[in-house]
This record gives C-alpha cells, structure tokens and sequence, in this order.
C-alpha cells in the first residue's frame, strides 16, 4: 500500500474525532447540555463521531 494513501486514509478517519473535540470546545456548558453530549459522545465513542460531527455548536 502506498505511504501517502494510508496517510490519506488516517486522516479521513481521524478528522470526525478533531472536528468534534474542536466543536465540543465551541459549546457553552450551559443547562440544557444538548451540544455538549453530543460532541462528547463523539469524542467517547469513535464510531459515534462520524454522525455527531455534522451537528452544530450552540
């Protein structure tokens, strides 16, 4: 396999997990708590993170 598809690959794969930390930081920890269980579900639970990514911040 060639070096820069795997590359390629792991980083297709690991965006959702960055992208959902980085939304996770966006939220307001406020009552209500909607943002930030579903960022943190992204964040626990890896496959999880590939549907949460796509929901916006507060």
């Amino acid at each position: 396999m060639n070096f820069k598809l795997a590359l390629i690959i792991v980083l297709l794969l690991c965006a959702p997990w960055l992208i959902n930390a980085y939304k996770l930081t966006q939220c307001n920890f406020e009552s209500d708590y909607k943002c930030e269980i579903l960022h943190g579900a992204g964040l626990v639970l890896p496959p999880f993170s590939f549907i949460t990514v796509w929901f916006s911040a507060d």
